[in-house]
């Protein structure tokens, strides 16, 4: 019993001490994002509106901008009918939502990885607009939904940005430090190879299970999948089909502008679909 309350403060502190290394290089990059967001957002969004040729591509484009913010604003311009179905689903996959302040920190190569899903988001983007003729029945767009924040308004001003920053930044970096306590203490109190094993030994159905994980809507679940991936647990098939299925707030932009919810689970399906399959293509051949 001492030794694991001792173990379990040693993890503690082991584990605040790396999130707060973690915390000074997400905090800044955040507000950089933020920053750009209220700069150069709407402009953006207008480039995106005058490109409706080859719109899944231009949209996978814009989602692979940190954060959830630019699927956001593509579920936005969907609401109101600009964009279709194959846009918003190339978006939704091609996001990383907040992974990003994962890797950024931990020096990890996520080129691959965002390459895969980029790709795959075109791909699938142009598949459901070549069979899929109709566009799903829009929504009713919320006019207080813009760029720069896919959920509720804030202030524009720099003090503004700033506190946007830390709740949101505080957020993530909650999600960290729960996701590497529980990481760092099983692996001291199993043992690395038999609590890794116990993860690794369901790789045949990591991209299910990662898969159905990803369209948890909130930010959370990027942080654990990128999280597992970068310490190893998740393969890269399982990562690929977990972050292509997780786009962060989308969906609740989605039910927020009053999409009908039968069109909501057809959008989710085909998000699911495209990434199961691509998690297991990429669990054939990495």
């Amino acid at each position: 019993m001492l030794y694991n309350r001792i173990m379990f403060w040693e993890v503690l502190t082991e584990t605040a001490s790396r999130v707060i290394g973690i915390a000074a290089v997400i905090l800044p990059v955040l507000f950089i994002v933020e920053y750009l967001n209220h700069q150069y957002g709407t402009k953006l969004i207008k480039f995106f509106e005058s490109r409706q040729k080859y719109l899944p591509f231009w949209a996978a484009l814009l989602a692979m901008l940190p954060g959830c913010n630019a699927a956001a604003a593509v579920a936005v311009l969907y609401a109101k009918g600009l964009v279709s179905v194959g846009a918003l689903v190339a978006a939704m996959i091609a996001t990383s939502d907040e992974a990003i302040y994962v890797f950024l920190p931990a020096r990890f190569n996520f080129f691959p990885l965002f390459l895969a899903k980029f790709v795959l988001a075109i791909i699938a983007g142009f598949l459901i607009d070549l069979f899929i003729k109709y566009r799903i029945k829009k929504g009713v767009a919320n006019p207080k939904i813009g760029y720069c924040c896919s959920i509720h308004e804030h202030h524009h001003d720099v003090k503004g940005m700033i506190k946007h920053t830390f709740e949101h930044g505080l957020k993530i970096i909650f999600y960290i430090f729960i996701v590497l306590f529980i990481f760092n203490f099983s692996k001291d109190y199993f043992g690395f190879d038999k609590f890794s094993e116990s993860v690794l030994a369901t790789g045949q159905f990591q991209p299910l299970l990662a898969s159905f994980f990803g369209l948890i809507p909130g930010c959370g679940t990027s942080v654990v999948l990128a999280s597992l991936y970068v310490g190893g647990i998740l393969s890269f098939g399982g990562s690929l089909a977990g972050l292509a299925a997780a786009s962060g707030d989308t969906i609740l932009v989605l039910a927020s502008n009053k999409i009908p919810k039968k069109d909501i689970f057809i959008i989710l399906s085909l998000v699911f679909l495209f990434s199961l399959v691509a998690g297991y293509i990429a669990l054939l051949f990495f």
